[in-house]
Parts: structure tokens; sequence; C-alpha cells
């Protein structure tokens, strides 16, 4: 075993045990047919969901397609990587505006779960970063950001003022 593949497999599990292991690594024991059958599932519920719970589920999504760029770019696949990461961002942003009324609502609850989860996959392209061919970079780090501008939206909508509903005057 080369000395770098030894050093990758010790990161990732001391951040497995701190719980900060990057989606990815977390997953990289399912086979491509488990990570599909888990996508459908996910699609499946997604039908018959609403509000936070959609978002929950449209989350989740986003981090099975961050996995399979993971999975892509490890195999020098980059424009399946980069259609995964689209997918990621469409997924997000869905979760996003389905979050948005119970935002304007004042309701939180549940808006965490997506934040967390949004957290994991910040934290997963960072080592997406690491594997990633030196051409996907930026295209990693545009998505990067782009959840941590999601993430400090649900932490405002979460933490930051209650907005004002508009009421009509007569």
């Amino acid at each position: 075993m080369a000395v770098s593949s030894a050093i990758h497999i010790k990161v990732v599990a001391l951040a497995a045990v701190l719980g900060l292991a990057p989606l990815p690594a977390v997953a990289g024991h399912l086979t491509a047919a488990k990570m599909q059958q888990q996508y459908r599932k996910l699609e499946t519920k997604l039908a018959h969901t609403h509000g936070a719970k959609r978002a929950q589920l449209l989350a989740r999504l986003a981090g099975l397609d961050v996995d399979q760029a993971y999975a892509n770019f490890q195999l020098q696949k980059l424009m399946a990587g980069s259609q995964a990461l689209n997918l990621a961002q469409q997924h997000a942003q869905a979760a996003m505006q389905a979050l948005a009324t119970e935002a304007a609502h004042g309701k939180s609850k549940n808006m965490r779960k997506v934040e967390l989860q949004f957290h994991k996959i910040t934290f997963g392209l960072r080592g997406l970063m690491n594997i990633a061919p030196y051409q996907a970079a930026p295209r990693i780090r545009a998505v990067r950001n782009y959840f941590s501008q999601l993430r400090s939206k649900l932490l405002q909508w979460m933490f930051g003022p209650a907005p004002k509903l508009q009421t009509q005057k007569h």
C-alpha cells in the first residue's frame, strides 16, 4: 500500500471517529447499485412529502449526488462528476425553496437537519478537492461556496430575527 493511501485511510478513519467524515468516506462501502437503490427510494418518498420533510429528503439526495461526484472524480470522469455536482446544487436549491415558506412563517423546526446535511456536504467537498483532478478544482470550490452560502441562509432563518409577514390594510 502506498504511503499516501495509508495516510488517506487514517485521516478518513479519524474524521469518522470525530463525526466529521465527508459523505463519500462514510458511504464509500456502498456499491453503485446500493447507492442507486437509496436514491430511487428517496425520490419515491419525495413525491409524497412537503415542507421541511421534503427539504430533508432533497438535502439527502444532494448528499448522494456529491457521493456520486466523488466516485466519478476518483475514476477521472470529469463530465460525470460535474453533472453530479449540478444535481446536488439543484436538489439543494429545491430544499431551500421548500424551507422558504416555513421560514416566512417563522417556523424553523427541522431546518437544523437540512443545515447539518449541508454542513456534511461542504466538508465532503473539501475532501473531494484532495482527490479530484486539478481541472475540477474551480467547479468543486464553487459548489462548496454555494453550499456554505445556503448554510448561512439557513442559520439566519433559524436564529435571526423572525420575518414580518405582510398584511393588507383596508
